[in-house]
């Protein structure tokens, strides 16, 4: 689909959640940039009630983040229960993120880290381990009020039901997608509809008859554009036969006519002739 129409749709989409869930005011916003970069990791392919009830518990078992800083992946996915979604490799990520964040620093509070410049900001969390495009479009939403509209793999997927985004699309790339056609103004609330949109069981997978169809489709089209273009192949090959056989047409009838010219004229030359013998 082309930018109008996917702006159009889009908006569909938004009214029909707004319609759904409200205005989203009641939403959870912390606020600090460690509590986000956590929850930001821990909600990168779940829905927000799911990420905000594993950041409870993991508050729970930890006195603060320096000691979720030290802790072993294996505390951690003990903490999360195995069931939560790559609990180990979240744990991983989180490990590292405030580990690097603490030997930059020098501390976990970064609450002067707000202070910085946007763009400074950006480029700073975006290169440290484990915080991945969700988490750092999260903080720089949430934190910092930067214009981005994070996209979890959960949100993404109803989104791709819903027929805005293609299967097999990055969550980077949708992400980037939707802030080019979400105004500034309206991230934060986009976003809250799409943490509620995210909390909903899973959407059906796509079928392989859909896929089969949307594949055949494409055959289709290919076929048709071969047969396009072997018909206009086929049409100049012809157009240019005519014109061969009309240039050949016209040279025999160019030396026909050249014959009988020179024919004539030697009959006039000899025709004196035979008048002077009489």
């Amino acid at each position: 689909m082309n930018g109008s129409e996917f702006e159009s749709r889009l908006e569909d989409i938004v009214r029909q959640l707004q319609s759904r869930f409200g205005d989203c005011r009641d939403y959870p916003i912390r606020g600090g940039v460690v509590e986000e970069i956590v929850l930001g990791i821990l909600g990168r392919d779940t829905g927000e009630r799911q990420s905000s009830e594993a950041y409870e518990r993991l508050c729970g078992a930890v006195v603060d983040f320096n000691e979720l800083r030290v802790a072993s992946p294996d505390e951690i996915v003990e903490t999360l229960g195995k069931t939560f979604p790559d609990a180990a490799g979240k744990g991983r990520d989180m490990v590292a993120a405030l580990n690097d964040i603490y030997e930059k620093l020098e501390t976990l509070d970064l609450s002067e880290f707000k202070d910085r410049p946007k763009r400074e900001a950006e480029k700073w969390l975006s290169a440290v381990p484990g915080v991945d495009p969700y988490t750092c479009a999260r903080v720089m939403l949430l934190c910092f009020g930067a214009h981005h509209v994070p996209l979890s793999l959960a949100a993404l997927a109803w989104l791709q039901h819903h027929g805005l985004f293609e299967q097999g699309v990055s969550p980077a790339d949708a992400q980037g997608v939707l802030e080019r056609h979400v105004r500034a103004t309206e991230a934060l609330g986009v976003f809250c509809l799409l943490q509620r949109l995210a909390d909903e069981p899973a959407p059906p997978a796509p079928t392989s008859r859909t896929a089969s169809r949307s594949g055949g489709q494409s055959r289709s089209r290919s076929k048709a554009t071969s047969r396009g273009k072997a018909s206009k192949a086929a049409s100049k090959s012809s157009s240019s036969a005519k014109t061969a056989r009309k240039a050949s047409a016209g040279k025999k009838a160019s030396k026909a006519g050249t014959s009988r010219s020179s024919k004539t004229s030697r009959k006039s030359k000899k025709a004196p002739a035979r008048r002077e013998a009489k």
